[in-house]
């Protein structure tokens, strides 16, 4: 299914507020790479209201998001995806701008229709879930926004995708396993670490307190240590070929590596 076609998705990209004479520019949609959570730092607004800001007082084309997620969890569809919009400084090519209305503390109604909304984008435009990030996250971001863990949103996503067809999760897996190659060892931190927590977590190992936060810590040496003695392999903590070929032969992908 689209997003276009989710349950409760209020198409609002006509009714907002945009500037009378700026327009913002326009992309493909295979551009798309990117998925980036924000909140409003405001304890109530919707949409319209954040529009009427973003061009009144920024002077801004229109809203900056793409996405709105008001508390009671009505979800806004605000700009069209071709629309290169304001949101992450830098970083607006390519990337969809999710904002909850909040300051970090969110409504479950919220979370709901945001975690049905990212599985609906990251499967739609195939965004890897690596690439769901805060808003924080982007380089040279100086923000506190989104204000959420976002390293438990992603093992979440993975979680949830993983659940949803053997062809969804082979899909996933394969995403990860192409770039990821070499040896992997606790201390070591970066997005290929990243990568490695996501593939151990849709192998059935389970990163509880971290999740996929792109640090090799205990945690992840536990999950790798786990994941080998369930395989016969040995038991060092520490990803290398045969741990990575195993992943790969667990999940159901032949390994690029």
């Amino acid at each position: 299914m689209s997003f276009e076609k989710m349950q409760g998705l209020k198409d609002v990209r006509q009714q907002v507020r945009k500037h009378p004479h700026k327009k913002y520019g326009k992309q493909d949609l295979s551009r798309i790479q990117y998925i980036t959570l924000h909140h409003s730092g405001t304890s109530s607004g919707d949409a319209f209201s954040f529009a009427d800001y973003h061009v009144r007082h920024h002077g801004w084309p229109g809203i900056g998001y793409h996405f709105v997620i008001t508390r009671n969890g009505t979800l806004q569809w605000t700009n069209s995806l071709v629309t290169v919009s304001y949101h992450t400084g830098g970083k607006n090519s390519g990337n969809i701008g999710v904002c909850l209305t909040g300051t970090g503390s969110f409504t479950l109604s919220q979370i709901e229709s945001l975690d049905r909304l990212l599985i609906l984008l990251t499967g739609q435009f195939k965004i890897p879930v690596r690439n769901v990030l805060g808003h924080n996250e982007h380089p040279g971001q100086h923000t506190s926004c989104p204000g959420m863990n976002m390293a438990a949103v992603r093992t979440g996503l993975y979680q949830r995708n993983s659940k949803l067809t053997a062809n969804r999760k082979n899909e996933q897996a394969s995403i990860l396993l192409k770039e990821l190659n070499g040896i992997f060892r606790r201390g070591m931190k970066g997005a290929k670490i990243r990568d490695l927590q996501n593939l151990l977590v849709l192998a059935g190992e389970r990163l509880p307190e971290y999740g996929a936060d792109g640090i090799y810590g205990q945690e992840t040496e536990s999950a790798v240590r786990s994941f080998q003695r369930k395989h016969g392999l040995n038991i060092d903590g520490i990803a290398g070929p045969k741990t990575l070929t195993m992943l790969a032969r667990i999940i159901g992908q032949t390994p690029s590596f």
